[in-house]
């Protein structure tokens, strides 16, 4: 029983993060890592992502850069239970930190100035760091002898550094085209047209699919 039990705890984790390749509000990726087990209820995940395809919002008909990004994240995690049977289960919590890269072409609608009503349109480039922190609560268990889910909810912060070009948009005196309420869209717009070093708070949850080995 020992061997077996032994053995059953240096099993890594191999995962894949199926909502993240229906990320639009960053940029879709194919992501997937690997958790270690480590001693004492530890163990380290580590993955990354690669984009794959256009987002919705890399709409902009000029080129002014390539499209591309990548995301690269490791996770220290502490797992309550410390039973055998359940190594690398149940509820977990963990901090991690993150990083990301990506740049796109973009496309917008504003009023200059205090002129309502001629509608300007507005194609630029975003290219786009960004590194974060975060502490996580989760979940994960096994369905069968290998098929593992890993559920995750968390907050933290991050750190961007944003450079724009060909922007003609200016923030502090012109009027994005949009719905009178604070929307996604315009978030997203108000975001990109950032230049330098900003700080915003960060919430992060998902669902992993993973295979034991």
């Amino acid at each position: 029983m020992s061997i077996t039990a032994g053995a059953q705890k240096n099993h890594p984790i191999i995962k894949f993060s199926p909502l993240a390749a229906l990320e639009e509000g960053n940029f879709p990726v194919i992501q997937a890592g690997v958790e270690f087990p480590l001693k004492n209820n530890l163990s380290l995940y580590s993955e990354i992502g690669i984009r794959y395809r256009k987002g919705i919002y890399d709409n902009a008909d000029t080129i002014f850069t390539g499209s591309g990004g990548f995301k690269a994240k490791v996770e220290l995690r502490h797992y309550i239970t410390n039973e055998w049977r359940s190594w690398l289960e149940g509820t977990y919590w963990a901090a991690n930190i993150f990083y990301t890269n990506s740049s796109h072409n973009t496309s917008m609608v504003y009023y200059k100035g205090n002129d309502s009503t001629t509608r300007i349109g507005d194609d630029f480039a975003v290219k786009k760091t960004v590194i974060g922190l975060n502490a996580l609560r989760g979940w994960q268990n096994s369905y069968g002898k290998r098929f593992m889910v890993d559920a995750y909810i968390g907050v933290g912060i991050r750190f961007r550094i944003i450079d724009h070009s060909h922007l003609e948009y200016d923030r502090k005196v012109d009027r994005l085209d949009g719905a009178r309420h604070f929307n996604v869209n315009e978030m997203r717009h108000q975001t990109d047209t950032r230049n330098g070093l900003s700080v915003a708070p960060n919430l992060t949850f998902g669902i992993r699919l993973g295979w034991r080995l």
